[in-house]
């Protein structure tokens, strides 16, 4: 006996029920399942959700619930108590912010490898977007940091976007109803940094790595290989002039 979930994917329970019964109802819905493209931890059958249906047509987020999945069992497993309710709750406050992403793959990628993340440190199970009572984000809170093929977006519990192009020159805000602006500027070009002689090329260095650190911190490590795609050609100071650019426009309220 294990005191379960249904599938964590979907929906939890905090019921007493063996495995073997929750893999006999798992394999009776698949067996009714519609044709779709893969198969998470949930069955892709009955009335879904429009994020259920997209995780189920998509074969990546299809495996990365299955991983999901799988890291919450376990971590479940080894909880008790008030450690074990509190997962348990944390995953349905997560399951409700990763609906906020609808139907948006890039953003239901990046709700599941934060999710991993967290269960991954047993220190953070309970979901940092988590406030107390278990409530949704506030509206003014940071719930995601990442970047898009052409933008560095910030997110806000109430499904506010504020954004900015990766080359500077434009930046604005995604309202939750769809409305948004849009402002343009003129950007001029980073000041050349002197070379730095051998002896303090390792000071050069560290600077870089220190500001490195804090945009890790802020991306999720899809994000953080992204950025350094982005950035890695450019010329010294233009790096180290966009890293400062990129936290002060993350870290900003």
């Amino acid at each position: 006996m294990v005191s379960g979930t249904d599938f964590a994917g979907r929906y939890i329970l905090d019921i007493a029920m063996p495995r073997s019964i929750l893999s006999a109802v798992a394999g009776i819905f698949i067996g009714m399942a519609l044709p779709l493209a893969a198969e998470p931890s949930f069955p892709c059958s009955g009335q879904l959700t429009p994020t259920e249906t997209r995780i189920c047509r998509s074969p990546l987020l299809g495996q990365l619930d299955q991983r999901m999945a799988r890291a919450f069992y376990a971590a479940r497993d080894r909880a008790n108590g008030a450690d074990r309710r509190d997962l348990i709750d944390a995953q349905r406050l997560w399951l409700r912010w990763r609906a906020t992403c609808g139907t948006d793959g890039d953003c239901l990628r990046r709700r599941y490898e934060a999710r991993l993340d967290d269960l991954a440190r047993p220190d953070l199970l309970t979901l940092e977007i988590a406030t107390p009572g278990n409530t949704a984000p506030a509206a003014d809170q940071v719930v995601d940091r990442r970047i898009t093929d052409t933008r560095y977006e910030v997110e806000y519990g109430d499904g506010t976007i504020r954004w900015q192009s990766l080359g500077g020159g434009s930046m604005g805000v995604i309202n939750p109803d769809g409305t948004g602006s849009r402002s343009m500027f003129s950007q001029a070009p980073p000041p050349e940094f002197p070379g730095l002689p051998g002896t303090y090329a390792s000071w050069g260095d560290g600077l870089e790595t220190s500001l490195l650190g804090i945009i890790d911190q802020l991306l999720s490590p899809a994000d953080r290989q992204e950025y350094r795609a982005l950035t890695n050609a450019k010329p010294y100071s233009v790096r180290v002039n966009d890293h400062l650019t990129v936290i002060q426009f993350l870290t900003r309220p």
